[in-house]
């Protein structure tokens, strides 16, 4: 019985967490698993997208000349509960990208204790982007939100390019395979 019990244990905890994604006006969703990128193409922009440690990481690409805006006022994520969270505003340069977590990680503490090295981000190793954090407007839409199996958000993106101004909406849903 307790051999049965403990299996059972180990077993469940090796589920993996993938999401769909679903851009707006597209017709099937597209599976986001912990194997391989993703790729999206919202033109002029490029999306790559990848399920870690049951978080959904999202990087959009500006394969452009010039920068992108990703505009504050006009850029939310809406968690499954229907609570809006504004996303910081942030320039994403020529041939670079900026990084997206959903849902984002825990602010890590004001810094270590001395004599201890700083927290780290899961997500600074090798495959990675570290973005750096830009002053006060980078905690803007950081605070945290629970996202259950089996439910979905929404991003709303709102850019501007120049004089140019354009969105991409995305529906992702959480899923435990």
């Amino acid at each position: 019985m307790r051999v049965a019990i403990l299996l059972g244990f180990l077993l469940s905890g090796c589920a993996r967490i993938e999401f769909e994604a679903a851009p707006a006006g597209s017709g099937q969703p597209i599976r986001v698993g912990n194997d391989q990128d993703v790729r999206l193409s919202g033109s002029p922009l490029q999306y790559r997208m990848r399920a870690d440690e049951g978080h959904l990481i999202v990087w959009i690409e500006n394969p452009t000349d010039g920068p992108i805006d990703l505009i504050r006022d006009k850029s939310q994520v809406v968690d499954p509960e229907g609570v809006a969270h504004p996303m910081r505003g942030e320039t994403i340069a020529a041939g670079s990208s900026i990084k997206e977590i959903f849902p984002p990680l825990a602010e890590p503490a004001e810094s270590a204790p001395h004599g201890q090295p700083d927290q780290i981000d899961p997500y600074d190793r090798p495959g990675f982007i570290s973005i750096p954090d830009s002053g006060a407007d980078s905690e803007a839409g950081r605070a945290s939100w629970q996202w259950d199996d089996g439910t979905e958000i929404r991003v709303d993106l709102a850019f501007e390019q120049g004089e140019r101004q354009f969105e991409q909406h995305f529906g992702f849903r959480r899923l435990r395979k």
